[in-house]
This record gives structure tokens, C-alpha cells and sequence, in this order.
């Protein structure tokens, strides 16, 4: 790999998540939805006439003078990939003059969620998460998070995927929310899983400071302690079951160091067998052509890349497959129903990810050279320069267990050249 050094970047470290433990009886039930499912914005659908409104009673600071000054009812809901929460709030006087990192003294909504519903005296930097949407005249801002997670996570931070609407209505405000599970819990959800739960609104009804705060479950000025939230159990529901493949492992995108996996996914509602198409090629797995279709089976996993299955003499290094799941009943008139197309990567052997980028600019003279190693690398040879010519077409140089380098002080206003040659046991990359 050569690679022309010439810009620093930087990158922000991916939290991660914990799993469940189970904890006390639940005190709401939280159904699961089927199709359709809620529409985000701002506007209360029949689809959530399926869950049970919940009626926030609890207040701190200033008693409101009537319902109208303020008052909230929520409901929630549950698929597979999220949870739905949507929050209908009563205020006759609308207030956002605050700076958003200091949003709980004006009009807002705060979803609590403890994902394993640990119930802890203090957030766990795991999955107890504290979701803020403020109200500001209707306009979709990008919602402010706390208790980020302390170990790294695949799925990104606990906003990655966090959608919402807001409406102004003719009695306050109201606000839709779905979080994905996987940046909650890292896992999918399942009917009988208990999760710690609060929701609160802040008002503001004269500028300044905050005048109260409405809880449905903890009458307390420190709402942020998991241990005080309510516990909702996931429930069947109703509605039209979801009729297509969802919930791919490896997750769509995912960069795999292994030749082998195992493919597995959540069934449409109406699925009897699953024709299923992999190749590496989008096109030709999205068209299912002949070479990419497997078959049609039961089962709802499927090894790839050892002897009797698919890619037997193993998965290639460097390439990314493609896969499709399409959910097949011969009793139904609208069978198959195509699923999407999904991908996952086998990482190259060659290094990459260069840090610094390659043709990055304005790198301090100290930088430290890093890269993600190639495929079952074991050792790094580094060849460093201001000459292409030379640097392309160095040998010799001493092998080094670490993926990075530092080539000492480097002068102010001149192009370096570095690569990077892998190792692994059986030969040289």
C-alpha cells in the first residue's frame, strides 16, 4: 500500500452496549406493532391505539394553575428493530429561548430507558440512556443524548438511528420517537423482555428557568436515577404482521474477519420457506440471477464458504457478498415478497484505512502513522519518504508487530509517501 501523506483527520470513538438482566414485575405493557407502524410525524395515528395511554401525574417545582398550563399523556410501541414512543403534551405557552445543551429550562420532552432494566442507583455508561426532544416552534432539531456507552459498539453511538417528528398543535405540542434496539441493547427485543422506563416533560412558561417538571412515574428533583423509572414488559399486539425478511446477522454492512459465516434472519409473518441468493455481485443478486440463487429452504440460517454449502473452498479476503432473502407461501397470492439486499465484507489482506488519509493535507510535523492491519497480518513492514519512486519500490525493511509508526520529526511544507507490506504466517501481502 503507498500511500501520499499529506492531511490529518480525526475520528470519534463508537460506544457500545450491554445485554439484558432481568429485574421486577413490570408496571406497564408495551404491545408489539405489526403494519403499519407509526408514521413520524408529529401526528397521533390509529396504530397507536394499540398501546395504553399513560397519564403523567407526578410534578416538581411550580403546581400548574390547571391542565391546560400543563399536563402529558404517552404511549408506546415495539417492533423488532425499534421502540416507538410518542408523547402528547398540554401547555398553553409554548417557550424556547434557551441554548440547546440547556434545553430543560424550556418546553421539552425526555424519554429514560434502562435497556436491561438493571434498576442501578447511578446510569451504567451501558444502556441506561436519556433521550431529550425539545420543542422549537415545530422545527425537527437533532435530539440531545446523555450517558453515552463506555465500550465500543459496532452500531455507533445511542443516537445512530434515532428518529423523531414534533408538531405544534392547537393545545401544546406533540412528539414521535422510535430508537433502534440495536444501539439500546445491541440485540433484538423479545415478547416477555423487561426494560426500565420514564418519560418527563420540562416547562417553561415565561422565559428563563424551567417552572416544573411533569414525570409519569418519579416525583423527584434527580430524574435521572434508573433505580426511580417504571419497568414495561414487551407484549404481543396487534396489526397486520410484517410480511418481508428483517434483522440480518451479520448486520447489513458488517466487516467480517472470518472465510466462513453464518447467515441468519427474522422471518416475514406469513413465510412458509426462504428462497435465498448470495453472490458478489449487487446487481446480480438483486435481479436473482441463476448463479446467485441457492435454493429454497426451512431453516432460517444458512452457512457460508465451507465444503457442502455455499463459496466451499471458503470466503475471499477483499470482497464484499451480497445476499437476499426472499419470503415464500404458495398460498398466498402476493408470494414471494422480495426482500432487500444486504451486504457483509471479508477486509482485504493488504493494510488500509490509512491514518492520515491518503492526500491528506496540513499533518502536524509529529504525526504517528496508524492503518487497520490486512486480514490475518501479523507483522508490518513500513516504508517511509519524500520520494514516490523509492518508497514504491523499497525492499528489505524490518518487520514490527504494531499498525503504527511514527517517522520522527517531519519538515513544514513537504509531500511524504509511506507504505505499508503485511505479513502473515505463510507469506508475504
Amino acid at each position: 500500500m503507498c500511500r501520499k501523506l499529506v492531511y490529518l483527520i480525526s475520528f470519534a470513538l463508537v460506544l457500545g452496549l450491554a445485554g439484558y438482566v432481568h429485574a421486577a414485575e413490570a408496571d406497564i405493557e408495551i404491545p408489539s406493532v405489526g403494519y403499519p407502524k407509526p408514521i413520524l410525524d408529529g401526528v397521533m395515528d390509529d396504530v397507536w391505539l394499540l398501546s395504553t395511554e399513560q397519564v403523567m401525574t407526578l410534578f416538581t417545582g411550580e403546581e400548574p394553575t390547571s391542565p391546560e398550563d400543563c399536563s402529558a399523556s404517552w404511549w408506546a410501541l415495539w417492533d423488532e428493530e425499534y421502540l416507538y414512543v410518542l408523547v402528547d403534551v398540554t401547555d398553553e405557552a409554548l417557550v424556547q429561548d434557551s441554548d440547546p445543551s440547556q434545553g430543560w429550562q424550556d418546553d421539552r420532552v425526555e424519554i429514560f430507558i434502562d435497556g436491561d432494566n438493571a434498576k442501578d442507583d447511578a446510569p451504567d455508561g451501558k444502556n441506561d440512556y436519556q433521550y431529550n426532544f425539545r420543542w422549537n416552534h415545530g422545527e425537527v432539531e437533532t435530539p440531545v443524548e446523555w450517558y453515552f456507552r463506555a465500550t465500543p459498539h459496532p452500531s455507533g453511538s445511542s443516537l445512530e438511528g434515532v428518529e423523531y417528528g414534533v408538531a405544534t398543535t392547537d393545545s401544546g405540542f406533540l412528539v414521535e420517537a422510535r430508537m433502534p434496539w440495536s444501539t439500546m441493547t445491541g440485540e433484538a427485543p423479545y415478547e416477555d423482555q423487561l426494560i426500565g422506563i420514564n418519560v418527563m416533560i420540562d416547562d417553561d412558561d415565561d422565559g428563563g428557568a424551567e417552572d416544573t417538571q411533569f414525570q409519569w412515574f418519579t416525583e423527584t428533583t434527580t430524574p435521572h436515577v434508573p433505580s426511580l423509572w417504571g419497568t414495561a414488559v414487551l407484549v404481543p399486539g396487534g396489526g397486520e404482521p410484517w410480511l418481508y425478511v428483517s434483522i440480518p446477522k451479520p448486520a447489513d454492512g458488517d466487516m467480517l474477519e472470518d472465510t466462513w459465516v453464518n447467515l441468519s434472519w427474522k422471518p416475514g409473518g406469513r413465510a412458509v420457506s426462504h428462497d435465498v441468493y448470495i453472490g458478489d455481485n449487487f446487481d446480480d443478486v438483486n435481479d436473482g440471477a441463476e448463479s446467485t440463487f441457492q435454493g429454497n429452504q426451512v431453516a432460517t440460517f444458512l452457512v457460508v464458504g465451507f465444503p457442502g454449502f455455499p463459496f466451499p473452498d471458503g470466503l475471499v479476503p477483499g470482497t464484499t457478498y451480497y445476499w437476499r432473502i426472499d419470503e415464500v407461501n404458495d398460498t398466498e397470492p402476493n408470494s414471494p415478497w422480495k426482500g432487500p439486499v444486504w451486504s457483509f465484507s471479508i477486509p482485504p489482506k493488504t493494510a488500509y484505512n490509512p491514518d492520515p488519509s491518503d492526500g491528506a493535507e496540513l499533518v502536524s510535523p509529529a504525526v504517528m502513522l496508524s492503518w487497520t492491519p490486512g486480514f490475518g497480518a501479523k507483522l508490518h513492514t513500513v516504508y517511509f519518504g519524500d520520494n514516490f519512486d523509492e518508497v514504491d519500490n523499497a525492499a528489505g525493511g524490518l518487520p514490527q508487530g504494531t499498525a503504527n509508526y511514527t517517522p520522527g520529526t517531519l519538515k513544514m511544507a513537504e509531500t511524504y509517501y509511506w507504505r505499508v507490506d503485511e505479513f502473515d504466517v505463510y507469506r508475504h501481502v
